[in-house]
């Protein structure tokens, strides 16, 4: 991966891993390509920022490129941003996403702001 980052010229922005416990399973969504897109509570991204996705022991796996940003109610997320993210359907998004944002900041509701950030793979390691 760095040999990849140096050839490219490509300057990092960000190393992180997705905050679940089933954050092997939304990595290997993302590299093999079901996985478009994330939704969080605060974001640090900016659209065209590269980040470098671990896994839960802390390896390099893939990067990715900050494509959109979009800053949103929680019940204004839409059927077809939920399918984005590889993990089902709109349903199964809003409980999935409802109970972790819940369980990161009690306050959380349906109108609170949440960001979602689409991006593209650029380079994985399987």
């Amino acid at each position: 991966m760095e040999e990849y980052i140096l050839e490219n010229n490509i300057k990092i922005d960000d190393v992180w891993r997705f905050g679940t416990l089933e954050a092997d399973y939304l990595l290997s969504l993302v590299i093999d390509g079901k996985k478009l897109a994330t939704s969080s509570l605060i974001t640090d991204s900016k659209v065209g920022s590269y980040s470098i996705i671990t896994d839960t022991l802390g390896v390099k796996k893939c990067i990715v490129k900050t494509t959109s940003i979009k800053k949103l109610k929680f019940k204004d997320m839409t059927y077809e941003d939920a399918i984005k993210e590889g993990e089902g359907d709109l349903d199964h998004w809003i409980k999935v996403h409802y109970d972790f944002f819940k369980s990161q900041d009690e306050s959380f509701n349906e109108d609170s702001i949440i960001f979602f950030e689409e991006f593209e793979l650029i380079y994985s390691v399987k």
